[in-house]
């Protein structure tokens, strides 16, 4: 009686099997994950760090632009001639795209739009004369400034007060 107790059955040992089997395909899948997680931890941090240098060399092709436009238009002052007039570009620039055909392009074609569009505007940005940028830079203030009043005046710090806008009381017996 004691011998049949303490003897497990198939079914216990067919499922304790099992169970290490699961917990053995658990265990590798997990260490895979692991794997994969590192990989992808130590992709994430180089291309963070690709970036870092992509965006720090963009800026210097800025200023180096930027420098080279300046440099330029104090030469052609120098010099007493105006600027050569800008040649029309070779293709011409993006043109504005309905909602239809925005939604019937593809992710590449859309990136690429969008890298045309930003092409020809600093290509226009380059062409500007220091009259031109300083009208733009004007006109960027002015309506910054406006903007900011708006703003000012939706907190209530501009509000007139109650009564301001009314006309003066009339007295009695006057008219």
């Amino acid at each position: 009686m004691s011998f049949a107790m303490e003897m497990p059955s198939f079914d216990a040992i067919s499922n304790l099997a099992a169970a290490q089997k699961s917990l053995a395909a658990s265990k590798q899948a997990y260490e895979n994950w692991v794997e994969r997680y590192e990989q992808n931890e130590n992709e994430i941090q180089q291309a963070l760090a690709r970036q870092a240098a992509l965006k720090e060399e963009k800026e210097l092709r800025e200023r180096d632009i930027a420098d080279g436009t300046k440099h330029l238009h104090a030469v052609w002052m120098a010099l007493g001639k105006p600027p050569a007039a800008p040649s029309p570009p070779a293709s011409p620039g993006p043109k504005r795209l309905t909602k239809e055909q925005k939604a019937a392009m593809s992710p590449d074609q859309k990136k690429a739009h969008r890298a045309a569009k930003k092409v020809a505007h600093d290509t226009r940005k380059a062409q500007r004369t220091p009259e031109e940028q300083a009208k733009i830079d004007a006109r960027v203030a002015n309506m910054q400034k406006a903007l900011k009043a708006s703003r000012e005046a939706k907190k209530g710090i501009l509000s007139p007060a109650v009564g301001d806008d009314l006309p003066a009381p009339v007295a009695e017996g006057t008219v």
